[in-house]
């Protein structure tokens, strides 16, 4: 009987930390960890972005850093990731909220061609999720064509 209720715990502790709350704060925590990650292999490069009207630079290094750009409006923007804005590479970002939860949309676009689109649920994968994509688009980047950010044309 004592066994029973033992493996009972256990599972419920395993299944809160696979899939419930525990999980998230599991992901948040590994996520943090991440946040350091250079973008432009150790350089600091300033970004346009557009939000609404208003056009802003911001400092980039980090995976952080670019996390912040998209925390720092309540509606999207699109963040310049290269200079030749409409014509280079560059994020398209939304935010919504449906059904009590908020989303976050990106695309990743390259001139007038999207080549990733996706959408987080910031309540279900907290910032794991934008950190996830974040690194997918940048190592997609870096793979393809080294130091993107320094070649204009062959990026994405």
């Amino acid at each position: 009987m004592g066994l029973l209720i033992v493996a009972s715990f256990a599972y419920g502790v395993w299944k809160s930390w696979t899939t419930g709350e525990l999980a998230m704060i599991r992901s948040s925590l590994q996520a943090v960890g991440e946040l350091q990650d250079d973008v432009f292999g150790g350089e600091t490069r300033t970004l346009q972005c557009v939000m609404g009207e208003n056009e802003h630079a911001f400092e980039i290094k980090t995976l952080g850093d670019v996390l912040n750009v998209f925390m720092y409006d309540d509606g999207g923007g699109t963040l310049y990731l290269q200079s030749s804005k409409e014509h280079g590479v560059r994020i398209e970002f939304t935010l919504n909220s449906e059904h009590g939860d908020d989303f976050m949309t990106f695309r990743t676009i390259k001139g007038e061609e999207t080549v990733e689109e996706r959408t987080v649920n910031l309540d279900k994968e907290g910032p794991s999720g934008t950190i996830q994509y974040l690194k997918t688009t940048f190592g997609d980047l870096r793979a393809n064509s080294g130091t993107w950010w320094n070649n204009e044309e062959s990026a994405a």
